[in-house]
């Protein structure tokens, strides 16, 4: 099939899946929020704004994330023009899922294997504009060429390993760094097999070949973030929200957020691709011995990931991360069938149809909670329209909203005035230094207007001794209380 009907069906898949699943960005869906992507959103915003990340508009994540929204905004000055960047992202990401199953597959079984992936990918898209769609044609193509070396006939027992690829691995280090380093961690445990494997066949020169062009990637990535932040004075502020504010986050992340059996079944279903991968991995392991080494990078590929779910608080979108384990696991399986063993055979045919009818059920499912949801309206949209209503046009620039869901400053059309502008309590619980950072910016006293969620109670809001000395409730909403500055 000519390479060009396969980019054209793919750019077809991305276009239509984004529109039907992004709910948060796509034009489709007018009334749909969550919590991270309003947020990412809102940076984007910010920065196209004026406004400099870090100094101006803080987040826990890496600077790219900042300006790929930014540029969605720079596009349309819409939420649109972010739609556009995911639908790019996962046109690469397609067309790549294409190529590794061309791998093993003919172009039309491969091409049908694409709209299967589809499936997979809606179980963990939770309305999408994720920082991990963003990662994907990254580790797409590191994963490609990790499953192509994987084929590579041996010389002496020992196969080469392209020095190139390697750039490619240090890149996904280096832009999972400047977004969420933990994004890397697959990538890098095959990394880490391929490494061993080549020290212990006293392979140094490749070795040191594809360490030298590994870093290459990785500075390739931070080092211009680091010089353009240096140049802005904001190089620590930087390292602070993309790494050092972090370590704080991950000592406090929950394991798994599995807190009873409903949450390990949406567990079960949101990272199969991970433990899949890993007993795939097992299975070839067992039982294809000239492709042990590529079982073993596999089970560390799967494993990391799946370590690091069960380590974090393991929000569904993490699982998009393994995507490309469909392909890895529908790949080996297909070659186990080449084998005359009935055994091998039957076990492939299990793990196939096993994995196949849980992806097609979960992604079908998935499909019709999409469609149930097409027309349903943020919960909150009213009562958060209705308050930001209230704060007055030359005000508007004054405003910040506290412990409250990001999309109010979408939905009222207001930029906050603080550069902290969401889940404040929580984060200011993780560190005592983050704590003082967003007291000392309230005691400022810059905000003429502050909305706060107080959950359940407002006594346990962090920064109640200010709202009582210079602020006075206007509008209470329930656990929504609208505050403005005493003259």
């Amino acid at each position: 099939m000519k390479c060009y009907l396969v980019l054209g069906m793919c750019l077809v898949f991305a276009v239509l899946f984004v529109l039907m699943f992004s709910d948060t960005t796509s034009p489709l869906f007018v009334y749909s929020y969550t919590t991270d992507s309003s947020a990412y959103l809102l940076f984007g915003k910010s920065v196209v704004m004026g406004k400099f990340p870090y100094v101006d508009i803080w987040e826990m994540k890496g600077p790219a994330i900042f300006y790929i929204e930014a540029l969605g905004y720079w596009l349309t000055s819409s939420k649109t023009g972010v739609c556009i960047v995911q639908v790019a992202c996962l046109w690469l990401t397609l067309f790549l899922v294409y190529k590794i199953y061309h791998l093993e597959f003919s172009s039309k079984a491969s091409l049908l294997l694409v709209l299967f992936t589809c499936l997979s990918l809606i179980m963990n898209y939770q309305g999408g504009n994720f920082i991990e769609e963003y990662t994907l044609p990254l580790i797409g193509l590191s994963t490609y060429f990790l499953y192509k070396w994987s084929l590579t006939p041996k010389h002496d027992d020992v196969p080469w390993h392209n020095p190139c690829y390697a750039i490619v691995y240090g890149i996904v280090l280096g832009f999972s760094l400047m977004t969420r380093l933990t994004d890397a961690l697959g990538i890098c445990g095959a990394v880490l097999v391929i490494a061993i494997y080549l020290m212990i066949h006293r392979q140094w020169k490749n070795l040191f070949q594809n360490s030298l062009y590994y870093m290459l990637g990785f500075l390739v990535v931070v080092l211009p973030f680091c010089i353009y932040f240096y140049a802005h004075d904001a190089l620590y502020e930087m390292w602070y929200g993309t790494f050092i504010f972090n370590l704080s986050y991950t000592a406090e992340s929950t394991v798994g957020g599995i807190s009873d059996f409903s949450t390990f079944k949406g567990f079960l279903v949101a990272f199969v691709n991970s433990y899949g991968l890993f007993f795939a991995g097992l299975v070839v392991l067992l039982l294809n011995p000239a492709r042990r080494l590529a079982a073993l990078m596999w089970m560390m590929m799967g494993g990391l990931l799946l370590f690091w779910y069960i380590n974090s608080n393991g929000y569904g979108h993490y699982g998009m991360l393994a995507l490309f384990s469909t392909c890895i696991i529908l790949n080996e399986m297909h070659t186990l069938l080449k084998f005359q063993s009935h055994k091998k055979k039957l076990s492939a045919k299990i793990i196939v149809a096993s994995y196949m009818l849980i992806i097609i059920f979960f992604g079908l499912w998935g499909c019709w909670g999409q469609y149930q949801k097409q027309n349903s309206r943020f919960d909150e949209y009213d009562v958060l329209a209705e308050l930001t209503s209230m704060v007055p046009e030359s005000d508007r620039d004054a405003f910040v909203a506290y412990n409250v869901n990001p999309s109010v400053y979408h939905i009222g059309n207001i930029l906050p005035c603080y550069k902290y502008p969401g889940s404040q309590d929580r984060l200011m619980g993780m560190s005592n230094d983050h704590y003082e950072r967003v007291y000392d910016e309230y005691k400022s006293l810059k905000a003429k207007w502050i909305l706060v969620n107080h959950y359940s109670k407002i006594e346990d809001v962090k920064i109640l001794p200010i709202l009582e000395l210079h602020y006075m409730p206007v509008v209470d909403k329930g656990q929504y209380i609208l505050y403005k500055l005493r003259n």
